[in-house]
Formats: C-alpha cells, structure tokens, sequence
C-alpha cells in the first residue's frame, strides 16, 4: 500500500508540473521557453515514472511550445519572435503516436497538432 501510495503522489506531481506549464503555455502567462523548460521535465519525470499518458500529454505540449505557441498559434507573453521548429515537433509527435492505439483518445489530440504543424510549415512556405 505505502508503495502504491508513493508512486500514486509521484503520478500527481507529475501532472500538476505538466498541467501548471500547459495551461502558460495556452494563456500566454509565461515565457515561451519557460513554458518549454518546464514541459520538458514534466517528460523527463513521466518516463521516469513510465506513466504512458502523462508521457503522451507532455509530448503534445512540448511539440506545441516547439511550434512556436498556443494551439492558436499565439507567441508568448514576454518571449522573443521565435520560428517554429517544426522539425522538433514532429519527432515529439512521432514518439507520442508510438505509445497510443488506434482507438486512443490521445491520439486524436496528437493528430490534431500533427495537422498544425503541416499548416504552420504550409502558411510559412506560401508567405
């Protein structure tokens, strides 16, 4: 039970540092890198734990701060013009995709900033 219990506050940990630096990172209330930084060790942490979906969201949100910004594609608060590093996150997305099924609801929230990132690539070809 005490070990069960431990893991289960280590899960919690984890979710609360990806959910404190997703949510900055979609309300633009902190730097863009700070925001990267942060999601990154939320990550770190989730692999540690082998917790596959917290593993997966954080994936998804370092790719959309490697992108550039929120979902809407808005820069952050106090960030400097940064490109998009499109490449980079793709191979987050690429690595969150390996650990879904088919029939994962995640997946569907991969795909969907996977398509972001074709029409950021696409709107900075045409422009």
């Amino acid at each position: 039970y005490k070990i069960s219990s431990a893991n289960g506050l280590k899960r919690q940990a984890c979710d609360d540092l990806y959910n404190l630096h997703v949510a900055s990172l979609r309300w633009r209330a902190a730097p863009l890198e700070e925001c990267l930084e942060g999601l990154r060790k939320a990550l770190a942490q989730a692999e540690d734990l082998k917790y596959t979906a917290a593993t997966v969201r954080s994936h998804v949100g370092v790719a959309l701060a490697l992108l550039g910004g929120d979902a809407k594609g808005q820069s952050q608060a106090g960030s400097r013009a940064r490109k998009p590093d499109v490449g980079a996150a793709r191979a987050q997305l690429s690595k969150a995709l390996e650990l879904t099924s088919s029939t994962d609801a995640q997946r569907a929230e991969v795909l969907s900033v996977l398509s972001f990132s074709h029409l950021l690539e696409a709107g900075a070809s045409s422009a």
